[in-house]
């Protein structure tokens, strides 16, 4: 049994000293999914990844609160720009047990971009 609120009190002080430690967002989210507080978890993923969207932890944490939410289609997205960040700057290591139907679907330079700019990738983030 963790001692999740304890946890999440300490990254609390954490972020009031700079709201911008990606970390401190991503592990706050982590104790929250774990007390199944999901929808709590997935607003702290959102700014992690709005500080560092490199941050690939992020992206799998948030697909499995939001898969437990419900929000299925949004999970699957989540994975996918995962996988989308791990082409895009090098990570090749199978990842956390991510499904590898979703790990190594290809995602073509014509596909619309993850970022939801409604571009192609090679016209946004995929340069």
């Amino acid at each position: 049994m963790g001692r999740y609120q304890e946890a999440i009190a300490y990254y609390d002080k954490a972020l009031e000293i700079d709201l911008r430690l990606a970390e401190a967002w991503y592990n706050k989210g982590v104790a929250l999914g774990e007390e199944g507080r999901h929808r709590q978890a997935v607003d702290c993923y959102d700014k992690a990844r709005a500080i560092d969207d490199r941050f690939l932890e992020v992206w799998y944490k948030r697909a499995i609160s939001l898969d437990a939410l419900g929000r299925h289609e949004e999970a699957i997205a989540s994975y996918r720009e995962a996988t989308v960040c791990i082409k895009l700057f090098g990570f090749s290591r199978d990842w956390y047990g991510m499904p590898h139907e979703i790990m190594y679907k290809h995602i073509g330079r014509n596909d619309p971009c993850v970022c939801g700019s409604r571009k192609k990738l090679k016209r946004c983030c995929g340069h």
